[in-house]
């Protein structure tokens, strides 16, 4: 399988991010982890910081596996300061699935 950019449109989306969301929700593991590998992994702190990908990204992590979970920590790296000052305003879904998904689990970001 290769990238789709039509994938990437419904990423930043107002409408089309919706349905991206059931897919992502609903999909079986094994085509989510080809969607995770081909158009998140990789983009995940810029997506993260979009005003509306990063409902996307909140809802994959919903389901993503431990090393997925792990490969978004790992990505966002110094966007951490960013996305947590932006907090109130459009990426606390973002924060808030992994504080959830990792129950309170400390990460050490370079």
């Amino acid at each position: 399988m290769q990238e789709s950019d039509f994938l990437g449109t419904l990423l930043r989306d107002t409408t089309s991010s919706h349905l991206l969301e059931v897919i992502l929700m609903h999909a079986p593991q094994e085509p989510f982890d080809v969607l995770w590998k081909l158009h998140f992994k990789g983009r995940l702190a810029k997506l993260g910081l979009h005003p509306i990908a990063n409902f996307v990204v909140a809802k994959a992590a919903t389901r993503a596996s431990e090393t997925q979970i792990l490969e978004l920590v790992e990505e966002v790296g110094d966007g951490w300061n960013k996305l947590i000052s932006e907090f109130i305003f459009t990426h606390q879904n973002v924060c808030l699935i992994i504080r959830q998904r990792h129950q309170g689990r400390v990460f050490c970001v370079p």
